[in-house]
């Protein structure tokens, strides 16, 4: 669901402000289960996931084979996310905290609709982990 990311720009190079376009998933989807006319949770949560992925490996420059969880999130909504429009999710990437073998971070999204208009506000806790201590997670 998310479209694509731009780092060449001045929001990027002056101010460290990611810019992500997240485009509406086709009608019979799952994410469009419910009242169509709003987007659901789940497609929020879904979308701030897969954004996250994308600061962690393009503009933190974490390599690939490295694993991004999202172990919390909180949603705040401003106000109702109309399903007919795209989106933009802004952040502010950093490093993190490092502890060894996976760095935590707490970013904040926030969703903007095509109008400019403020939409939700995601805070994400998330864990980077180099792959080896990925996979040791997963087979305890």
């Amino acid at each position: 669901m998310v479209l694509d990311i731009d780092l060449d720009n001045d929001d990027y190079r002056i101010h460290n402000l990611v810019k992500i376009n997240i485009f509406s998933p086709p009608v019979n989807h799952i994410i469009n289960d419910g009242d169509t006319h709003c987007r659901e949770i789940l497609y929020i949560m879904e979308t701030s996931r897969q954004a996250m992925n994308i600061v962690a490996h393009k503009a933190a420059r974490f390599p690939v084979d490295f694993a991004m969880m999202q172990l919390g999130v909180k949603i705040s909504m401003q106000q109702p996310l109309d399903s007919t429009r795209s989106f933009t999710f802004h952040v502010r990437p950093d490093k993190g905290e490092n502890f060894g073998k996976f760095w935590l971070f707490k970013p904040e999204l926030k969703l903007f609709g095509e109008n400019g208009g403020h939409g939700a506000t995601c805070t994400i806790l998330a864990q980077v982990s180099e792959p080896y201590y990925y996979k040791s997670l997963r087979q305890e």
